[in-house]
Parts: C-alpha cells; structure tokens; sequence
C-alpha cells in the first residue's frame, strides 16, 4: 500500500513541524540527509521521509494520499497547534494521487507563508469536503483549473480571509 500516513503524520521527523520551509514530493531520494523515517501507512520503505535541514523530502514510486487528507499542510489545527507554519513551498504535489481523496477540509488553513500553488493535476472526482480549504492563507497564486467539483456538498469558508488570492 502505498499510502501516505493520515495527514500530516508522514513527517516523522525530530525537527519541531513547524520549523520545516520546504516539502517536496518526489521518486528520488535526496544525496544526504539528516534523518530518515518511513512515511507510509504499513510502515515499509515504500515511501520514505528525508529531513535535509528544513527541507523534507517524501520520496515514493507511487504516492497516494489518504481519503481523508485535512490538515496535511496546515499551519495550525483546530487546537491552535501549530504545524507547518513557515512552510513557504510545496513542490511535486503533481506527484500525490489524489484519485482516492474524499475529503481536503482544512488542508492549506492558516498557512501565512505560502504564496503560490498548482494543484491542476490533482483528480478529484472524488472530493466531497473542501471546507475552509484555503481560510486564512496569504496565496497569491492558485491553479486549480480542471478541477471537477460535481461530488461537493461541503465547501463552507473555502476561501475565507484569502484576501491577496487573484
């Protein structure tokens, strides 16, 4: 199964969550690293997490994400703990099969330090949740085209205090 951990758990790294200013999604492993953990639900090596200082890399031939994947790049939960908050890119997220996604609410919420994101590769048909998926983020960016949203019945908030969002 090549499924990522539920949420925001395939970082399994020793750095506070909240320190960490790059994510990449990607099949190759970085040259050297600081830790490394497995990041996948059956906790083989089917994908594994890389830290690189603050860089962390999720590195997989096939990554799925999880039916259920809010707050996977919150800056904050619902508790106010913080989480990703200086992460200021994301990158190979045209790399996450999102073909089996139900639910992203909250997925991007809080998130002050990012300013652009491609997600037009992600498929989903699936979706149903995208409630306060973009509250509060200072996106300046967003490509979100070809998205089909035909299964959506919750989308409260989506794009809620996204003021510098074109």
């Amino acid at each position: 199964n090549y499924t990522l951990r539920r949420n925001f758990g395939f970082y399994k790294g020793e750095m506070d969550m909240e320190n960490i200013t790059s994510i990449t999604f990607t099949k190759t492993a970085p040259s050297s690293y600081d830790e490394k953990w497995n990041a996948n639900l059956t906790d083989t090596e089917d994908i594994v997490g890389y830290r690189q200082g603050t860089k962390v890399y999720i590195v997989g031939s096939k990554i799925y994400m999880n039916p259920t994947s809010n707050y996977m790049f919150a800056a904050k939960n619902s508790w106010e703990a913080p989480l990703w908050s200086n992460l200021t890119e994301i990158n190979g997220l045209d790399y996450l099969d999102c073909s089996r996604v139900t639910s992203i609410d909250y997925m991007f919420q809080y998130n002050l330090a990012l300013t652009e994101l491609d997600l037009s590769s992600w498929d989903t048909s699936k979706l149903e949740d995208i409630t306060e998926m973009f509250l509060n983020i200072n996106l300046e960016k967003l490509n979100i085209t070809g998205w089909n949203l035909s299964n959506i019945d919750e989308k409260d908030n989506l794009f809620k205090y996204a003021d510098k969002l074109n």
